[in-house]
């Protein structure tokens, strides 16, 4: 059976709405079925499973917008994803999805997570016009057409650890979770270098070109 009654708090930042909030406690009774309709449970169900692991747990709930987070011995299990960048408010929802959960298997798998970060860069390439087909010519293709190559850097190096993730090679990443846990970051400035990049410009040329035609005038003769 499920007690709801709230026992102690703690702030943490939460996954889902990546705002800092209080987790209220929910007490969870060693003899929980593991068919409980707890929509978190399911998701963690063959975790448990196959690791025999269905003693006392505990479950919080997010004050803010009631996600579920599950604890075991003192540890976060699910999603226990405190540590890593929430994707960026740009960040185009066909990308998102593939983001989150390379975030949710980053704590088991940061090689599986690197290669879902790949993914996610592939469609990103479909959203900045390319095919999404072959990423290293959608690089290509986006260096040819001007893109900074700050941010062709931050495209490659994300395909070729994810590659590498995939095949491994010349570079191990079974245990690295720092160059792992580094590609979030570098997904998020490649989102802020084009799509919010972009964004920002339309905004900036669209207020510059309301200005009135005198004062326009008087800028382009200052600066001729």
């Amino acid at each position: 059976m499920q007690d709801k009654s709230i026992n102690s708090r703690s702030k943490h930042k939460c996954i889902n709405c990546g705002r800092d909030c209080e987790l209220h406690n929910l007490n969870i009774s060693i003899s929980i079925p593991l068919e409980t309709p707890i929509n978190t449970f399911f998701k963690y169900k063959n975790y448990l499973e196959e690791h025999n692991e269905i003693g006392n747990l505990e479950m919080k709930i997010c004050s803010n917008c009631g996600m579920y987070h599950i604890y075991k011995d003192a540890e976060e299990i699910y999603p226990g994803l405190s540590d890593i960048p929430i994707p960026h408010e740009k960040m185009p929802e066909s990308v998102k999805k593939i983001y989150n959960e390379a975030r949710e298997v980053f704590p088991k798998s940061p090689r599986a997570s690197t290669a879902l970060l790949r993914l996610s860069l592939q469609i990103l390439c479909k959203e900045l016009g390319e095919e999404g087909k072959n990423i290293n010519n959608d690089i290509h293709n986006l260096h040819q057409k001007g893109l900074n190559q700050k941010i062709i850097n931050s495209l490659d190096i994300v395909r070729v650890l994810g590659n590498e993730a995939v095949h491994p090679g010349e570079i191990d990443l079974s245990d690295d979770k720092e160059i792992a846990l580094n590609l979030f970051d570098i997904m998020n400035s490649i989102i802020e270098d084009t799509i919010a990049s972009q964004i920002r410009n339309k905004n900036i040329e669209k207020i510059y070109s309301s200005l009135p035609e005198s004062k326009v005038k008087a800028i382009e003769n200052r600066d001729k």
